[in-house]
């Protein structure tokens, strides 16, 4: 189940790293971890510097996916991006501390490699991100050219401030940069897995974080119905889903609705509308997606394989539409409407709760 390299012992970061890439696919949702989650990484970095045992501490678990293209030498990341993603802003931090004769090998396992005037990232952020990352949290921080346009934007200086805080105030204690590099190279551990096939992907993203942090529906339904993309053989659909998903994270993005809960909230409402759910049921709304979009029973050839297909087009096109109208409603993205029209959106913006209307709204 795992390629060459990764399996269940825990690996170091630079085992991880080296002669690999990473890149967040455009279907993941944009980095979303607040300042208490990086404050919590900090600690138990602490913590591992306080403690003199040279065991490995679990820092968490990684799933890749193996490049679908040849051409591609870049794993994609389906679980694990926020930690590894903090992480990357910790090293390049990290980096700048570092003496001279260190840093560029530093840099050339975590940070950016190749030949001369084909270096790349080693890992590459979903493209609503990428540019910003690269060029202002990984790079000199000017805003004049890449302003914050997204809420993970803000997430994403917001981490890179309270971890280049953290690095002052060791300096300030006086720990030498090289210590914290080797509790980072040599006492983090992690559990990596790339499973041999995308639908295993799939199953493994959803049993880790059922177990782990809460995520939205969202996220899971986005999986569930990739992984129906695989046993279909529909590559085609699959490619549309991940376009399609860039599309409505952008969306949610410039609405503000990005929470667990305010995703939740917004699949519900599609559920509700596009298959009809009532209440109760929507309540459930990944479960009750699973009955509908069902293939446990197999599909014998194209007469059944069509139906589904274009039942999961049909959903999916329809919570992009859905998007479109957070997105105008909530981000007050009004190009090409009427003014009448944006007048009945500030009308039911205006109101306390939305939560009865959505329904409604996106039917």
């Amino acid at each position: 189940m795992t390629t060459q390299g990764f399996g269940a012992q825990l690996l170091t970061l630079p085992s991880i790293f080296s002669d690999r890439f990473f890149t967040i696919p455009d279907y993941q949702r944009g980095y979303a971890w607040d300042k208490k989650q990086v404050d919590e990484l900090l600690k138990d970095i602490d913590h591992l510097m306080l403690d003199g045992a040279a065991l490995r501490h679990y820092t968490g678990t990684l799933v890749l996916s193996r490049p679908t293209h040849a051409s591609d030498i870049a794993f994609n990341v389906v679980d694990g991006q926020q930690r590894l993603t903090t992480l990357a802003i910790f090293l390049s931090l990290l980096g700048k501390w570092l003496p001279d004769e260190e840093r560029a090998r530093f840099s050339a396992l975590y940070l950016r490699r190749g030949e001369v005037g084909n270096e790349r990232a080693v890992l590459r952020l979903n493209s609503d991100t990428r540019s910003f990352f690269e060029r202002v949290v990984m790079g000199d921080g000017n805003l004049d050219n890449s302003p914050v346009k997204l809420v993970a934007h803000q997430r994403l200086l917001s981490a890179k401030e309270t971890i280049q805080k953290w690095l002052e105030e060791k300096a300030n204690q006086g720990i030498e940069p090289q210590r914290i590099r080797a509790v980072l190279e040599h006492r983090l551990g992690f559990l990596v897995f790339a499973p041999e096939e995308d639908a295993e992907t799939g199953i493994m993203f959803e049993v880790i974080n059922n177990r782990g942090k809460s995520l939205s529906e969202l996220e899971k339904v986005k999986n569930y119905l990739i992984y129906c993309c695989v046993k279909l053989s529909a590559a085609s659909l699959r490619d549309s889903i991940d376009e399609d998903w860039s599309e409505i994270l952008r969306a949610l993005n410039i609405a503000s609705k990005t929470s667990a809960g305010e995703e939740s909230a917004f699949l519900r409402y599609c559920l509700v509308v596009h298959f009809k759910l009532n209440k109760t049921d929507s309540q459930n709304g990944y479960e009750e997606l699973k009955k509908r979009i069902n293939l446990d029973g197999g599909l014998a050839g194209d007469s059944q394989r069509g139906p589904v297909i274009k039942k999961i087009a049909a959903f999916v096109q329809f919570m992009k539409t859905a998007a479109l109208w957070y997105q105008r409603l909530y981000g007050r993205e009004h190009t090409g409407l009427e003014p009448q029209t944006i007048a009945l959106l500030d009308q039911i913006r205006a109101q306390v709760r939305h939560a009865s209307i959505m329904p409604l709204f996106l039917a």
